[in-house]
């Protein structure tokens, strides 16, 4: 069963804007041999920059920095992913209102950028239309690695995944890697001001604590 964690883990920190100047790419991609040994950033860590893709394939760039608004990053593994689409779906309870309050929100899956949402399943993909959610891909696993949070898939779920569902192309079949989902939180000056991860992806933030940590970070900002 999908679970929520009720406890919430403020962090500090500061953020630089999304434009379409590709960001310098990393010279090393940092992936953790598991989802238990990565090292998501951390309160009051600043955010290196990182690529990702448009659904049609362009480059979009968040570079380090100030931005001209608080930034939510939801990181999710795959529309392959039963607890991902749950998550999705269950977010359409604070998206849009966090997006009229002035919190740029952006979903960064594994997937290749013409699966972002024709992959996820068929409620996930109504939720994702109607509240106007804006998915990028990380396929190439950069911004996970940016964030810490990007670990090595182990050999069998890699074949299993890449046999039994559409994930040629995938972070998980590029790098063998997939991404902790978390969510990130980060002000206009380019630091966390909020972090969630957890290497158990059966449990994700609730709306509600995600909306409470929003709130915060929009009214200091």
């Amino acid at each position: 069963m999908y679970k929520y964690i009720g406890s919430l883990l403020i962090t500090l920190l500061l953020v630089g804007c999304a434009n379409s100047t590709v960001t310098e790419q990393p010279s090393e991609l940092l992936i953790y041999p598991s989802a238990e040994e990565t090292q998501p950033l951390t309160v009051g860590a600043a955010v290196p920059g990182f690529n990702v893709m448009n659904v049609d394939g362009t480059l979009q760039s968040f570079p380090a920095g100030k931005r001209n608004k608080p930034q939510m990053f939801v990181t999710f593994r795959g529309g392959w992913c039963p607890f991902c689409n749950v998550h999705l779906q269950e977010l359409r309870k604070v998206v849009p209102e966090l997006s009229t309050a002035g919190m740029d929100v952006a979903f960064l899956s594994g997937d290749r950028p013409e699966v972002l949402y024709a992959g996820l399943k068929e409620d996930a993909q109504a939720t994702a239309k109607e509240n106007n959610y804006v998915i990028y891909s990380d396929a190439n696993i950069e911004a996970a690695s940016a964030l810490g949070i990007a670990f090595k898939t182990p050999d069998t779920m890699r074949a299993k995944l890449i046999d039994m569902v559409d994930a040629g192309e995938s972070s998980v079949d590029l790098h063998g890697a997939l991404p902790v989902p978390s969510v990130f939180i980060v002000d206009t000056s380019g630091q966390v001001a909020f972090v969630y991860t957890n290497p158990d992806y059966k449990i994700r933030l609730s709306a509600e604590d995600t909306r409470a940590a929003a709130l915060k970070v929009l009214a200091n900002n």
